[in-house]
């Protein structure tokens, strides 16, 4: 397992220093979009029965498989026509053929991820969603499939260098509600004082409060640096060693990796069992890293474009 995610971090590496590089247009044709009709392996048709779990009943009965969305792209978003798209919406439509059921999927905010599935919104979250201990509290997980480091991100003319420049009093630390990545500056960085705000949009929550001087730091996923280079050149990374001029980062300077899995009723071991033989099956066959490269590309074309 730990090998096969190393590998997708790596790709992501890849697939943005081409974001960085502009080239994306003429690469895209190079990455097919995996089927989303994938027969069951073995192991799956052997762990998700409905004698194995009630939930795995529940969902066979009514017919349609219930999936919870967070909007972060390429895992997902919604598209020109309104429809939705990214590398989780592929995931949930496949899902769904195996089990031989129809697929309804909605998007929430993040802090609102867990309560639907605790409510019964929502059978699963697939929604490229950290595994946290405080989301630990009220779901459980599948296996890891994904692994994102991070990175505090400043304004160039800041007098924040280093991590432990941003460990103070004067950094007001901004991000959005049931972010991730709060968790990881209540632990690198608890002096400074944090603030929450509602999403407003896909990317960098904070930007706009800390272009206005009402903050100065917030953070987020490291793979991103080089979208974000394009979209705020007055920002810079920071990382395990300090500042990060290029883009993309070094996965080596990323901080507090986040381990990433489905989220999963707690209860219910059949129907986790049943979603990690679908992990191990994504994995093994290189569909979810043909995913991430078609969905990753395709957006840095119409980025690059």
């Amino acid at each position: 397992m730990t090998s096969r995610i190393g590998r997708l971090g790596r790709a992501w590496f890849s697939i943005l220093a081409l974001v960085a590089a502009g080239t994306l247009t003429a690469r895209a044709a190079e990455f097919d979009r995996p089927s989303t009709e994938q027969p069951m392996t073995d192991a799956m048709k052997a762990a998700c029965t409905a004698e194995a779990s009630p939930k795995i009943k529940e969902v066979l009965e009514r017919g349609t498989l219930n999936w919870a969305l967070g909007l972060a792209p390429p895992f997902g978003f919604r598209q020109q026509d309104g429809s939705y798209g990214g590398i989780e919406v592929d995931n949930a439509r496949e899902l769904a053929h195996m089990l031989g059921v129809e697929v309804d999927i909605q998007d929430y905010d993040y802090n609102l991820l867990p309560t639907a599935l605790t409510t019964g919104q929502a059978d699963i979250i697939g929604a490229e969603l950290f595994i946290t201990e405080q989301r630990q509290k009220v779901i459980d997980y599948s296996d890891v499939y994904f692994v994102a480091g991070q990175l505090f991100f400043v304004l160039r003319d800041s007098k924040f260098h280093t991590v432990e420049d941003l460990n103070s009093p004067d950094n007001r630390f901004i991000h959005e509600i049931g972010g991730g990545q709060v968790e990881m500056a209540e632990k690198l960085t608890p002096n400074a004082p944090i603030r929450l705000v509602p999403k407003r949009g896909i990317f960098l929550v904070g930007y706009d409060f800390i272009k206005a001087g009402e903050a100065d730091s917030t953070a987020y996923e490291g793979h991103y640096y080089p979208v974000f280079r394009k979209e705020y050149p007055d920002l810079v990374a920071i990382g395990k060693e300090g500042r990060i001029e290029e883009a993309p980062a070094d996965p080596e300077k990323m901080l507090y990796p986040f381990d990433i899995g489905f989220g999963v009723p707690k209860g219910d071991p059949g129907w986790k069992a049943c979603i990690n033989a679908y992990v191990a099956d994504l994995l093994e066959s290189g569909r979810l890293q043909e995913r991430i490269n078609y969905w990753a590309v395709s957006m840095g074309s119409a980025t690059t474009e």
